[in-house]
Parts: C-alpha cells; structure tokens; sequence
C-alpha cells in the first residue's frame, strides 16, 4: 500500500472524501496528515475549507493554532497599497478568511483558563487586523466591529498609531453603532498622538 500523496490544498478535502466512502484507512492517513501539516502559516487555509465541508474538530484545532501563531499574518508590505501587494501565501489566505472567522481567531481562548490564545501583543494584533480590514472592508459587517472592539468585548487595550486609520476608515462605515463610535475615537486619538507617523 502506498503513501497518502497530500497536500494543503488537499487535506482537508481527503479528511472529506474518507467519511464520505466511509474509509477508516484513508481517514487515519488524512487526519494524520493534516495534524502534521497544520502550522501558523497553513491554519487559514485549513479552517476556511474544514468549516467549509463541516470538519469541525480540524476547524477548532486549526482556529487555536491560528491565534497563536496570529503574529505570522503581518504583511511586511506596509507601505505599498493593498491593491498593489502580492502577499505571501499564509498572509494571502488570511486575507482570504470570511469575518467570522478572524473573529474566532482573535476571540479563541483556553476552555480552562480563559486565558486569550493571541500571543501577539495588542499593538501588533491591532496592525495585523488594520491590514485584513484594508484588503476586506467591504466584506466587514457590525458583527465583527462589535465582536473585536465592543466596550464589553474590548480584546484589544491598544491600537497602534499605524493601524489607526484603516480601523478608522472601517468604523465610520457604522456610524451608529456604539462599538464603531467607541473605536472611531480610539482611532483619532492615537492617529492625532501620532500624527507626524500617522498622518503624514
């Protein structure tokens, strides 16, 4: 019996196809694989298609390895506009991720603790965010505003200077919604701190 020939983009798929024919041995080799494979760089890529065909153990999994490897999904390109870049594959599929489910990666936490499973500190979380909302803000809806910035739900106790203006732009597209107003004058704040990085 041959090796299982698996890859990123396949994985998920093969996990898919194994209890679809109901094969325990395919379904071994497949798990096994995308356990190795499941990395910072390819956990977008693997929670975007296990949610997609219902795999939600692979989803959860990938969903933690994703936060804690949050800090790999920078794109080093910051001064080149967002229609102009060309992302590194992991950066590429992050931006790839509906709302809902960046929003699971910056909420996941530790069942036991609490504890947030981010390990990148707010200002870089608050860039990396800025450059998602830059390549995805017309795809953004008050849900995911409320989630990652609401007064209760505030994840995030700093926002870089950097990332001010994007989050800016995103939240005066929900003018009445409490949580944009609140991050709208978090925004100026920092951007008017910062104002000869920010604004010029």
């Amino acid at each position: 019996m041959g090796s299982l020939e698996a890859t990123t983009e396949t994985g998920c798929a093969l996990v898919h196809l194994a209890n679809y024919l109901l094969n325990p041995a395919l379904h071994a080799a497949a798990v096994d694989f995308v356990d190795q494979d499941l990395t910072g760089r390819t956990a977008p890529f693997h929670l975007a298609h296990a949610e997609l065909l219902s795999l939600d153990k692979i989803a959860d999994a990938a969903v933690v390895v994703a936060a804690e490897n949050f800090h790999q999904y920078k794109d080093d390109e910051d001064d080149h506009p967002i229609a102009n870049r060309v992302p590194l594959d992991h950066v590429r599929w992050f931006w790839a991720l509906h709302p809902q489910q960046v929003v699971r990666i910056v909420c996941s936490s530790d069942e036991k603790t609490g504890r947030s499973h981010i390990t990148a500190g707010a200002d870089l979380t608050s860039r990396i965010l800025a450059q998602y909302v830059a390549a995805r803000i017309s795809d953004i809806d008050e849900d995911f505003i409320s989630a990652l910035f609401g007064d209760e739900e505030r994840l995030l106790e700093a926002i870089d200077p950097s990332a001010s203006i994007e989050l800016l732009k995103l939240a005066t597209r929900f003018p009445l919604l409490p949580a944009a107003q609140d991050l709208r004058r978090r925004c100026i704040k920092e951007a008017s701190e910062a104002w000869d990085t920010t604004l010029l």
